[in-house]
Formats: C-alpha cells, structure tokens, sequence
C-alpha cells in the first residue's frame, strides 16, 4: 500500500489483523484495519476497544496518546457565530439559529439552514464535518447524509440541520420549537404567579 507524501504509518498487530495507524497534516486521525487484501476504516475508539477485546491492552497504551479527546474550550456562543459564518460564507440559505439551552434539551442550541440541491447539502455536510476537524470541535456524526433531504449534524452542543425546502416546509422545526418556547414561558410565568 502506497500512502501519500507526509504521512508515515505506525503499525499495531492484533490477532493476526495488520492495523494501520494514518496521521493526516489537518489532526485527524484515521485508522484502518487490514484483513488479507480489505481495507476497513474504523473510528479510534473502535480501534482501542477492538485491542483491548483482543487482549492487547498493555501493547496499545502508547495508542492513548495519539487520539485527541480534548475539545475547544471556546464558548458556545463564539462556536456557533463561527459555524453561522462558515455556513454563510459557502452558500447555505436561509440560516436559523434556535437557543434550547433553556428548555433541558439534548443540546444547547440548533442552526437550521436549506440548501439547493442534495449536492448541496452533502457538500455543506462534508465541509462542515471538516471545518469542525480544523478547529477541533467537538462533531459526533451525522444522519441523513445518503438522501440528503434531512441532513443532522451532531455537534454535541450545537446541531446543524440542514433542509432540502420542500423538507424543511413539511417538518418546519422553527414553528415546532418555537411553540415549546411558548408553551415553556406561558409554564414560568403560572408557576411565578402560583408562588407569589
């Protein structure tokens, strides 16, 4: 196997398995397992609990070392004006911001834009997933990518979704949220007056 200029691989036996750590110039980290002639991309997590399972655990604790597991410590707000710009610089419309820090949700806040096509929207996809890599926030997946009518990007804090128009008109989250905005405000202000 060739690999490209800059890049020099660290080998990890496992099993019999030849695995093949790849260090790429923008910090991510990727790592394959090779069975025979099959290449198999897996995440570094997967890798380590793949060793450990195979009894390999004192001989990958150099690996530790390797996989990045602190994040920006920028705030959120700054994290989510730079994720906005980025989104706007490459084309995406009709960007939404949807604060949820206040209703215990499963993030802190959410950015809905549309797209014009599903090229489009994979390729926001894409550069997004990359631009998080470069300026090491924290991304923990995405759903939706293969249609590209829905595409949810997991930011731990911050979810991106990002619409085909005909999608974001049928599910309109912007109305969905906003009325448990409502519905949550209308509940503060009954218990405020129940206690005064």
């Amino acid at each position: 196997m060739a690999f490209p200029a800059g890049i020099e691989p660290a080998a990890y036996s496992l099993g019999g398995c030849r695995s093949i750590q790849l260090s790429y110039e923008n910090n991510r980290q990727e790592y394959y397992i090779f069975l025979n002639t099959i290449a198999i991309k897996i995440k570094p997590a997967i890798f380590v609990a793949l060793g450990y399972a195979l009894g390999y655990g004192k001989e990958m604790s150099n690996i530790h070392n390797t996989i990045k597991t602190s994040f920006s410590t920028k705030p959120l707000a700054e994290r989510q004006a730079d994720i906005l710009a980025w989104l706007g610089d490459h084309k995406a419309h009709e960007l939404t911001e949807i604060d949820l820090s206040d209703r215990n949700a499963f993030a802190d806040a959410m950015i809905v834009c549309s797209a014009q096509s599903v090229r489009q929207a994979q390729a926001l996809a894409d550069g997004l997933a990359d631009f998080c890599h470069e300026r090491n926030f924290e991304f923990l997946g995405m759903e939706g990518y293969n249609q590209g009518q829905w595409i949810l990007v997991d930011l731990n804090d911050i979810i991106v979704n990002i619409f085909q128009e005909q999608s974001r008109q049928l599910y309109r989250l912007e109305d969905l949220w906003q009325h448990t905005r409502d519905q949550a405000e209308t509940g503060r202000a009954l218990r405020e007056e129940n206690l005064s």
